[in-house]
């Protein structure tokens, strides 16, 4: 490929439906052909580069702006990866790219740091996307992707918002029998029990929710509408095994102000004498229903993971 103009090696480029190369200069351009061929190469020997994106289970309809922008985000990067098959995915009513359109420079600027990406969010609740690691004896590595939109909270997967019922069996509660025989997630003791629960194991729960949010890369993609401000954050966490939180440094906000907890509190760590809101808890008296959401802004100055920020020109 020494051999050929810059315009030769655009050309390739366009051919195979590669994206974010037009500032390459020549010895750019070169090596990108390359670690591009040579994913595919290594998609196909693993199969995944054969795959079709396969329908399985309907797609509920967003409820709010955070849930559309959530699914537009996961379409349009499917869609930029020429992953097949999403249109039977994501239907009309789940997407609004008018939702991005402003901000595709970021997706192209993001191609420099995942060449390839295929959705599985359809078939894993755990997981968005996969793509293989060439500079890492070609692992198939995970990626999740959140968003926000005018705001910072991210639910953590699988877990971060469930039912009573299943938070209590996924943490293993072990509660007096009258309160789960029946179980009755409008019983007052019950919601009582859970909320002593989770502050005297916040340390445990705070751990168990990180690894859920970030046991793989996590693209998050934040839109500011008002402010007209928006961003990409790769972040890459690496092993989670030895990450904790120091429970001396955990607080409440309804115990810092000598109040019951009603139906949400916010949780505090404090790092070097700052005090962080790092999230919030709302536990609903009439609904049967449990949510954690971190404050991802204020997570991610707790804990400082390896972060890449792209932000438009």
């Amino acid at each position: 490929m020494e051999n050929l103009k810059v315009d030769d090696l655009r050309e390739i480029c366009r051919k195979k439906r590669y994206k974010g190369f037009s500032k390459y200069k020549k010895s750019e351009l070169i090596e990108f052909i390359r670690r591009m061929i040579e994913m595919e190469v290594k998609a196909k020997e693993t199969g995944m580069g054969t795959e079709t994106v396969t329908e399985t289970t309907p797609e509920s309809k967003p409820t709010n702006h955070t849930e559309r922008l959530g699914r537009t985000v996961e379409y349009y990067l499917a869609k930029i990866y020429l992953n097949e098959g999403v249109d039977a995915i994501f239907k009309e009513e789940l997407v609004d790219l008018r939702l991005i359109e402003r901000d595709a420079p970021l997706f192209e600027k993001m191609k420099s740091h995942y060449p390839y990406l295929m959705y599985i969010g359809n078939k894993d609740h755990k997981y968005d996307f996969k793509y293989i690691d060439i500079d890492h004896h070609s692992e198939t590595k995970y990626v999740s992707v959140k968003t926000n939109f005018n705001g910072n909270k991210v639910c953590p997967q699988v877990i971060g918002q469930t039912t009573l019922k299943k938070f209590v069996e996924y943490f293993k509660m072990d509660l007096a029998p009258e309160l789960t025989s029946p179980f009755n997630p409008k019983d007052p003791a019950l919601i009582a029990a859970i909320k002593s629960y989770i502050v005297d194991h916040i340390g445990t729960l705070l751990k168990e929710y990180l690894k859920l949010t970030l046991h793989c890369d996590l693209i998050y993609y934040y839109k500011d509408k008002q402010k007209k401000k928006s961003y990409i954050r790769i972040i890459r966490c690496g092993n989670l095994d030895h990450t904790t939180f120091d429970p001396s440094q955990i607080g409440f906000s309804h115990l810092e102000k000598k109040k019951e907890w009603n139906e949400s509190t916010t949780v505090y760590y404090t790092v070097n004498g700052a005090k962080l809101s790092i999230g919030e808890f709302q536990v609903h008296n009439h609904r049967n229903n449990i949510k954690f959401r971190w404050n991802m802004v204020k997570l991610l100055e707790a804990l400082p993971f390896p972060s890449v920020m792209i932000v438009h020109d």
